[in-house]
């Protein structure tokens, strides 16, 4: 008898063609699509994908270029003040041999060793090591990359197609979190979300070791991802899908013996990879986990029983609909980042055909119900609310977490759906009879209704609220496209499904897939932007000034002059920014300024209740040793001298590019003050920069930028820095970028006012296009000595105290005495050295002859500092507030305060312990393997 075909031999598969097939063709352009469109520029450095062209809102980067926000989404400012900041800062500590455990800049230091910032992610290394220009875009692709891979593993898994499995890839990779979160901690942990499931199918098949170390693996990701409610709501989420799978396969049906066995045994690995993987990241999630007990989130109990408006449930197929925050604020008052639940129109109509499909393999048993029910479990608690939203927010990691991040979960689930779906479509199962087809008709019934009712609920919501904030002309477009989206991909798919020949199948499906791939292209090409890379930060004549000048002392600014938030990236200390702070620094800072708290984790300061002319009489701001203030060119407080009439009387002609003077009376001069006879209009043909105006005095140069229209008759106050001149003098005038126009004058001299110093603790510094820098001349230095303590009974009263004035030589101490630092005459400053001033690091040599105290003005109450004198340890005691003291003896010493993160020598151990039990595990499962196989 001949020999069979090779591809015909007992044991093995049969042969497959290494040519890939049409429906993976498409799924590899349905992730290659938004790689190329919306990464691709960036990929290769032109233009940076981070939003940074939203500094030009604000002065002084304004006055360079104008305002450049038009293609800029202004809702991911964060990106910009916290999160390049803050790596660029973990950058240098790395990079100097240090690992990062304290911000220095921003709100007198903040801890790092958590995971905040996502900065020990995998996804986080572009941030590591390109630079910070590029590595956006790079982070961006590394999450996509993942976000197909883990989709295309559990899908296949499943037994879902290649193609279908890259499609549900790229959707899952353009939808709403993925995208609105695209460079925050947020999309690291999303892009887990699918390689999560993968583990849990594979535990579900396998329930093994192995299957322990994968889970651990993606768990230990997810936490380092930077954001834990969605870790916590990704793995319960997984975990119940572990639980219902387990529970078709082994419970449902005929039922083997040992099912139960193969269910707890399933179960048991699951949790020990959990476990695992939690313990794998205690080095840097303790330190969190204590730092949270610290942290005041009273602000989030009003989370707790609040879902999400029915109306951001339209955003799942119209993105736009209620704004993407894109050159302007979205007038539905909505943050996308928050609420868009963006899968795309296609993808749910595949979703509700994958839903309503007729049951696959016994193998895949569980798999649909699962999906159906946890969608609609996800949507009633999370739009809804009610006692589900209760009990959900009961479970450990979510309780006081706003349920708008389960949409992180949603959108997987939704796309896992429409995998199915468009399986379907690639390949018709065989028909139901009998009981199962009656049983299969009201399912169908059941999820079409659900899905009906939900839609026309969003809608209604949807429509009555953008009549009642006018945004009825973005909502109405956005929603009709995507209904024509909706409408195509629905008669594409009735088309595959009827028509009995593949080509024509394969047609339609390619309809379909360029539906689900286009709509989210577009949509992820809408809300990421890349910006100019000349915006990345630009080093403008203030920056640079206060770089020279600053040194140990703090810079602040009100009203978002300077985005000081951003401060940190120049290096420059500011005791306000973007991050969590310490109780004892936020009472510190609403003492100085009730308004400055703009949301839990910004804060800026404000003019209208801490305006410029008061800024240097602030005893309190002395303390936070601030003697750096940014304000306004158009603001100069002083003591204003008017301008002697010219003879004659009349006006001179200004144009751009062309000086004129007038003469200054002698004595001090913080402005000059010239007077417009006619309109001034910034000429159009001047480019992009605002208009301004240049003063030359006696060697002292300034200036400020000018409005569109200055009307006639508008005092134009010029700032320089000429407070220490003596004699009279002329000064010279230049415009820029203005049309042709005329001050008063006479003859050929400008009639010129002055503003001359006051005693206001205030002395100009700088004054540069776009902003005035000024000395705080009463400041204390940060690091300073205190011959005297005055001891009141607690914080309160301590800022009670400082605020009403206390000496300089004096800290203000809460509760009790130990008799040190009391009374006698004030010695200065000079008693101190400061030796080092570094991350988590400030040490001081004290010479003085009686015993005193030694102040730092930084967050020193926050739980990890601590303090030498002479290399012995020391009390640190809270003092002025929010800051920390040291009482030191008379005579020489040397003082050292330092930082070292609660819980991370703990948790490094505990991280090693749980690494070489993955190892021992991962080695052993290998070894049965072998043992397996050889027996076999």
């Amino acid at each position: 008898m001949p020999s069979p075909p090779a591809t015909e031999r007992p044991g093995r598969r049969p042969a497959r063609s290494r040519r890939p097939s049409a429906a993976t063709l498409l799924g590899v352009l349905a992730v290659a699509l938004p790689v190329l469109v919306v990464l691709g520029p960036a990929l290769l450095g032109r233009g940076v994908l981070a939003d940074t062209a939203l500094l030009t809102r604000f002065a002084p980067w304004s006055a360079a270029d104008g305002t450049r926000v038009a293609t800029t989404n202004l809702c991911r400012s964060d990106i910009v003040d916290s999160v390049l900041p803050t790596m660029a800062e973990l950058r240098r500590q790395v990079a100097g041999g240090r690992y990062p455990q304290w911000n220095p800049w921003p709100v007198g230091g903040a801890p790092v060793a958590g995971p905040d910032y996502g900065q020990w992610s995998p996804f986080a290394l572009p941030l590591w090591v390109l630079p910070l220009t590029l590595a956006p875009a790079w982070l961006v692709l590394t999450q996509l990359a993942a976000v197909v891979a883990g989709t295309l593993a559990w899908l296949r898994r499943l037994g879902v197609p290649t193609g279908a499995g890259l499609v549900a890839g790229s959707a899952v990779a353009t939808s709403g979190w993925m995208v609105g979160w695209a460079q925050w901690p947020q999309a690291r942990v999303g892009a887990l979300v699918p390689a999560l499931f993968w583990a849990a199918e594979r535990l579900v098949q396998r329930r093994d070791r192995g299957s322990a170390v994968a889970v651990a693996l993606v768990v230990a990701g997810l936490l380092l991802g930077g954001f834990p409610a969605v870790t916590a709501l990704a793995v319960y989420a997984a975990g119940a899908y572990v639980v219902a799978r387990l529970a078709a396969r082994h419970l449902v049906g005929a039922r083997r013996p040992g099912a139960w066995r193969e269910v707890g045994r399933g179960l048991a690995w699951g949790g020990v990879g959990v476990a695992l993987g939690a313990a794998v990241t205690a080095f840097t999630m303790l330190p969190f986990v204590l730092r949270l007990r610290e942290t005041d989130l009273a602000y989030r109990e009003s989370y707790t029983g609040t879902h999400e408006a029915l109306r951001t449930l339209v955003t799942a197929a119209a993105p736009g609909s209620q704004g993407l925050c894109v050159g302007s604020l979205p007038s539905s008052g909505v943050l996308p980042v928050e609420s868009v639940t963006y899968v795309g129109a296609a993808t749910l109509v595949l979703a509700l055909v994958g839903a309503l499909a007729p049951r696959r393999p016994r193998s895949r048993r569980g798999v649909v119900g699962f999906l159906v029910v946890a969608v609609a479990v996800t949507v009633v608690a999370g739009w809804l609310g009610g006692p589900l939203l209760w009990l959900v927010q009961k479970l450990p990691g979510l309780a006081a977490n706003p349920i708008a991040r389960v949409r992180a979960v949603l959108e997987v689930l939704l796309v896992a759906l429409a995998a199915l779906g468009l399986e379907r479509l690639l390949r018709p199962p065989p028909g139901v009879a009998g009981p199962r087809r009656r049983r299969r008709w009201a399912f169908t019934a059941a999820v079409a209704t659900l899905a009906a009712v939900v839609t026309v609920a969003a809608l209604v919501d949807g429509v009555r609220d953008a009549v009642a904030k006018r945004y009825v002309d973005l909502f109405a477009p956005e929603v009709a496209w995507a209904a024509g989206v909706g409408l195509v991909a629905a008669v594409a798919v009735v088309v595959a499904l009827r028509t009995g020949r593949r080509p024509v199948r394969l047609a339609a499906v390619a309809v379909v897939v360029l539906l689900v791939a286009g709509q989210g292209t577009a949509y992820a090409a809408r809300a990421l932007r890349t910006s100019p890379e000349g915006t990345f930060y630009p080093v403008t004549a203030s920056h640079a000034f206060l770089q020279g000048v600053a040194g140990s002392d703090r810079v602040a600014s009100s009203d978002f002059l300077a985005y000081p938030s951003t401060l940190p990236w120049y290096r420059l200390r500011t005791p306000v920014g973007h991050q969590f702070l310490s109780e004892p620094w936020r009472a510190y800072l609403l003492a100085v300024d009730p308004r400055v708290q703009l949301v839990p984790t910004l804060t800026d300061f404000s003019s209208r209740s801490l305006p410029l002319a008061d800024v240097g009489r602030s005893p309190l701001l002395d303390r936070l040793a601030v003697r750096w203030w940014l304000a306004p060119g158009d603001e100069v407080p002083g003591t204003v001298r008017p301008a002697r009439a010219p003879s004659p009387a009349g006006r001179v002609a200004v144009a751009a590019g062309r000086p004129v003077t007038c003469g200054v009376a002698a004595g001090g001069v913080r402005a000059v003050v010239v007077t417009t006879a006619t309109a001034l209009r910034r000429d159009p043909r001047a480019g992009t920069a605002p208009a301004a105006v240049t003063v030359t005095l006696d060697g002292a140069t300034g200036g400020r930028t000018l409005p569109d229209d200055v009307p006639a008759g508008t005092a134009l106050v010029v700032p320089v820095p000429a407070e220490t001149r003596t004699g009279a003098g002329a000064a010279t005038l230049t415009f820029t970028g203005i049309a042709a126009g005329a001050l008063d004058g006479g003859g050929d001299q400008v009639r010129c006012g002055t503003v001359a110093p006051a005693a206001d603790g205030l002395r100009l510094a700088q004054a540069a296009p776009g902003a005035t820098v000024w000395e705080r001349t009463t400041a204390l230095p940060r690091v300073r000595w205190a011959d005297r303590a005055l001891r009141v009974a607690d914080e309160r009263a301590a800022l009670a105290a400082l605020a009403a004035g206390v000496p300089d030589d004096t800290v203000v101490l809460p509760g009790g005495d130990d008799g040190t630092g009391d009374g006698g005459a004030s010695s200065g400053w000079g008693a101190v050295t400061v030796t080092t001033d570094d991350t988590g690091v400030v040490a001081a040599s004290v010479d003085h002859p009686r015993a005193g105290w030694l102040v730092v003005a930084d967050n020193l109450q926050a739980p990890g500092w601590s303090v030498t004198v002479d290399g012995r340890p020391a009390t640190l005691r809270p003092a002025d507030g929010a800051f920390g003291a040291v009482a030191v003896p008379a005579g020489r010493h040397e003082v050292r305060f330092a930082y070292a993160a609660p819980g991370l020598r703990v948790g490094a151990l505990v991280s090693l312990g749980a690494l070489a039990v993955l190892v021992i595990l991962l080695a052993s499962g290998v070894a049965a393997r072998r043992r397996a196989r050889t027996r076999g």
